[in-house]
């Protein structure tokens, strides 16, 4: 029985020391194989694109910055230039989205400037390194560097010498040029900005022409080049007709359009051009329509014009079903609120000889309970005062015009009953 028992227990310490010499060699070669690795081949490009995923599933800035700093620390003990280099672009990269002040800006921008001391030969991490450095500065508010860095990525694409591929070239042309466009305009450079504009349509996939045009039309606006401004709209207009319809843009695009025109805001043209654009999408779900509701009754209430009454009921009976079905996030996203408050105002405020004074006084009155603390309030509380004061004079006029009249009557009954009297008796 005990010679079983001891048997017993032999066998399991040996299956037992058997299963940690069989984990300790299972964990222990792979660590074996990567220290007997080169640099290069430690750091695969499985590796980085790991690394990468893990800082983009991060949830929190501290775990991103982990992933960061993770890279950081192994550029510090690499020796290779090339492998430095890469190591140090990738915790650039991890920190370019987590810079919160200039101290940070600082940082990620030494990152950024060793990589390229360092003259690594991978096209992608030079440019990319250049790409990086160009949005941090241009966030940082300072287009003249980011106009430098984006500058330095054209040439380098356009060299012959590179090893880059023509798509690679073309896709990350079409990517920096409308921001090389914008940086240019920030610093005043608009005919620069523009010969950038027309680079990126030549580049850029049919996808993205129509915001390029969108944004060449209005630098144009802007620069006061009013018939370019419009023909670029219109060709824009005509050539992607589908631009802007899914989301309701199309619809601020337009209005810019109108704006660009320089349109008197009280001119038939204005409000004509206005109610095209309400009429094609009024049916339509999209809350940009309000925007365009708002400016057209703003310009009839402006010039007294008879439509009014009957265009805000309209607009009025939308607005509410509107605020009715749509989101908080979308009501204020669209302004709903504002333009409920301000179509109220021009109602209440409107003026037609043909209303009656109580019915103009009950509008007022509305506006003042239903709005008491929006900024116009107070306007509306004066003109009620004075529409009341008018009617006070115009009840004294009365009074006064009526005593007259008995007054008159009076006299007139005075001299003439004596004279009756003295008629009757001769």
């Amino acid at each position: 029985m005990n010679m079983t028992r001891g048997y017993k227990t032999g066998v399991a310490r040996v299956i037992h020391w058997y299963c940690l010499w069989l984990l300790a060699v299972t964990f222990a070669i792979p660590w074996i194989i990567f220290a007997n690795q080169s640099p290069v081949e430690k750091y695969s490009e499985g590796w980085f694109l790991s690394r990468s995923l893990a800082s983009a599933r991060a949830t929190n800035r501290v775990d991103r910055l982990k992933c960061a700093i993770e890279m950081e620390d192994l550029a510090k003990d690499c020796s290779e230039p090339e492998l430095k280099a890469k190591l140090l672009y990738h915790a650039g990269s991890f920190y370019c989205g987590q810079i919160e002040g200039e101290s940070d800006f600082e940082r990620v921008n030494e990152l950024f400037e060793e990589v390229l001391k360092l003259n690594p030969s991978e096209d992608v991490v030079v440019l990319g390194t250049l790409r990086q450095l160009a949005q941090i500065h241009s966030a940082a508010g300072k287009p003249e560097s980011a106009n430098k860095y984006y500058e330095e990525i054209e040439r380098r694409l356009n060299s012959e010498t590179n090893t880059i591929t023509p798509g690679f070239k073309k896709k990350f042309l079409e990517n920096i040029y409308p921001k090389l466009a914008d940086v240019k305009e920030r610093m005043g450079d608009s005919e620069g900005a523009l010969l950038v504009r027309e680079k990126a349509l030549e580049v850029s996939s049919e996808s993205k022409k129509a915001q390029i045009l969108l944004e060449k039309a209005r630098q144009l606006a802007k620069d006061g080049k009013k018939e370019e401004a419009l023909e670029c709209f219109l060709n824009l207009f005509k050539d992607y007709t589908d631009f802007g319809k899914d989301n309701g843009d199309i619809i601020y695009y337009l209005m810019e359009y109108v704006r660009v025109n320089n349109f008197n805001e009280r001119s038939d043209e204005y409000i004509d051009s206005l109610f095209d654009i309400w009429e094609k999408f009024e049916n339509e779900k999209h809350l940009q329509i309000f925007n365009v509701g708002h400016n057209l009754s703003v310009a009839l209430f402006s010039r007294n014009d008879e439509r009014f009454l009957e265009y805000s009921e309209i607009l009025k009976s939308k607005l509410k079903e509107a605020l009715r079905t749509n989101t908080v996030e979308n009501i204020k996203k669209y302004n709903l609120k504002l333009c409920e408050e301000q179509l109220a105002y021009c109602i209440a405020m409107y003026e037609d000889g043909k209303l009656d004074i109580n019915f103009k006084k009950e509008k007022l009155l509305s506006f003042i309970d239903d709005f008491p603390n929006n900024d116009n309030t107070k306007y509306v509380i004066n003109r009620y005062v004075e529409l009341e004061n008018k009617m006070r004079e115009e009840e004294i006029l009365r009074t006064q015009k009526w005593k007259r009249f008995f007054i008159s009557f009076a006299a007139l009954v005075a001299l003439f009953i004596p004279s009756f009297i003295l008629y009757r008796k001769g």
